[in-house]
């Protein structure tokens, strides 16, 4: 079953694209597929 995890926030500069990165990074580790889309305006 695949899960679907969000990080998201209107503001600038919350460190959404560190915090991806960094979940991704963990997730990958621990040998699970991930897709990670960042999109800015």
């Amino acid at each position: 079953m695949a899960r679907i995890i969000t990080l998201a926030n209107q503001k600038g500069g919350v460190a959404k694209t560190s915090s991806c990165i960094n979940l991704g990074t963990a997730l990958a580790e621990q040998q699970q597929r991930i897709l990670l889309v960042d999109l800015d305006p």
